[in-house]
């Protein structure tokens, strides 16, 4: 209820800030978030949810989504303009990306034959799959994240978790934070806090071995590992309008999604670039690559 009366009070002040609740532009506009999470503590807190899953809390607030070219070079046009957004609930985010373990225990329990878990153009895509996709033996140990995820595989496995997959927005709130962070550590690159491809390992790793890598709300592997499919549908131009209030983009049937959080390599990649909180793709909903994994949102 606390939160809910907070934003409620933020509204006049984001329309006078963003002059309205949308808005059309291409250059970069003013830093307003911190105006909007003026007064605001961010409480830290984790759980177990009902499948045994590992959760951590992702309040509600306010930060600037997307990027700068004037001050990331290594800026994509599909992040820009940055604008600022605002979540407007708080939500419960898996603390590791989806694992073999549990992706199996999904499947042992019939996740491949219910159909309840799936949408209707996920279940004709995959009609006649009653198991998943063959693993390679270096991806496949229990606690390493599940990958060769088609998009509809991840949605259906959210709706047996009882979640979602988050959106793109709260995707990159929980990778940045209040604070807009170009890596879910801080601002600055370095070797250790992530998996990727200059290491060389030619794999994904074990859940949490880059502790110092987490981002702010406690959150491990947001980059790098493997990069994440969330909820929303790909536009290169989303940024060009879009809403402060909890932007979403609905996919249409067909229409490529969008990827998160950058991988251990592969495709469409690990580079430094690839790995920072803004970066985005998208990637057809059917495909297959040991790069594309994803991870689950419930409310409270």
């Amino acid at each position: 209820m606390a939160s809910k009366t907070w934003f409620a009070s933020l509204l006049p002040l984001a329309a006078v800030l963003g002059g309205g609740m949308a808005y059309d532009y291409r250059l970069p506009q003013p830093p307003r978030s911190g105006d909007l999470n003026r007064g605001r503590t961010f409480e830290h807190k984790s759980r177990v949810d009902g499948k045994g899953i590992e959760q951590v809390w992702v309040p509600p607030g306010c930060f600037e989504m997307g990027t700068n070219p004037l001050e990331d070079w290594r800026s994509k046009p599909n992040e820009t303009p940055r604008h600022t957004v605002c979540i407007s609930t708080g939500f419960w985010m898996d603390r590791y990306e989806v694992s073999n373990q549990s992706f199996a225990q999904f499947t042992a329990e019939g996740g491949f034959t219910d159909r309840r878990w799936w949408s209707d153009e996920g279940w004709r895509a995959h009609e006649g799959r009653r198991e998943p996709y063959p693993m390679l033996k270096q991806f496949d140990y229990p606690r390493q994240p599940r990958v060769k995820l088609t998009w509809y595989e991840a949605e259906a496995y959210a709706n047996w978790r009882g979640g979602k997959l988050p959106t793109e927005a709260q995707w990159e709130w929980a990778a940045r934070g209040p604070e807009s962070r170009k890596y879910p550590w801080g601002e600055r690159f370095f070797d250790g806090a992530a998996n990727m491809d200059h290491l060389d390992l030619r794999c994904t790793r074990p859940a949490g071995s880059y502790p110092a890598g987490r981002s702010w709300c406690g959150a491990d592997d947001m980059a790098g590992n493997a990069w994440e499919w969330v909820a929303d549908g790909y536009d290169r131009y989303a940024y060009r309008q879009a809403g402060m209030m909890d932007p979403y983009t609905a996919p249409a049937p067909g229409a490529p999604r969008v990827i998160r959080g950058g991988a251990w390599g592969g495709t469409p990649g690990g580079r430094v670039g690839d790995i920072r909180g803004a970066r985005r793709a998208g990637w057809q909903a059917d495909s297959r690559k040991t790069s594309h994994g994803t991870r689950v949102i419930h409310w409270e």
